[in-house]
């Protein structure tokens, strides 16, 4: 014998769909949240404190830890996504090509100019210093070579993805 139900009085019955959607969507957000947290974290780790330029091809240096600090992760709703990335700071030292943030300059490299004044002979990067009245001044390019840390940082923690949305959905018993 045939039962004479609909589709939709078929559902309602074997499956509540608000409560699993609820709890999917709960679960995506909070493993969201870690995978971000796991990123900012180890990017962070990755840049040592120490005085001088880093080696390229690895992490810069934390010199100032204005960097390593402002690096942070939000959850946006409007995209169910986590963004993870150095924040924007107004950087006036450090002149690089327009369009391009000190951050992406870092990661990827580039040519940057940087202005010098002549001090009794030899040329001193003008970084903090204003250069005395009357000195010789001038613009220089200088090329910089990769210092990558969120690239390393992502394929990092990419190993731990598969662990933070295991059994992140647990089944509950009906009317319990």
């Amino acid at each position: 014998m045939f039962t004479r139900l609909t589709r939709n009085q078929f559902f309602s019955g074997f499956l509540d769909r608000g409560a699993v959607t609820d709890a999917i969507d709960k679960a995506s957000i909070r493993n969201l949240m870690r995978m971000g947290g796991n990123l900012r974290t180890i990017a962070r780790r990755s840049m040592r404190v120490r005085k001088g330029p880093s080696e390229p091809g690895n992490p810069p240096n934390a010199h100032t830890r204005l960097l390593r600090d402002n690096i942070f992760f939000a959850y946006q709703f409007d995209t169910s996504s986590v963004v993870v990335g150095p924040a924007l700071l107004k950087e006036k030292m450090i002149h690089v090509p327009k369009g391009q943030t000190v951050p992406e300059f870092l990661e990827f490299g580039g040519t940057l100019m940087v202005r010098e004044f002549n001090d009794r002979g030899r040329w001193i990067r003008s970084r903090y210093l204003n250069p005395p009245a009357g000195a010789k001044t001038r613009k220089r390019s200088v090329e910089v070579k990769p210092r990558p840390y969120m690239g390393p940082a992502l394929e990092l923690s990419q190993s731990r993805y598969a662990d933070i949305w295991r059994d992140s959905v647990v089944p509950t018993k009906v009317g319990a």
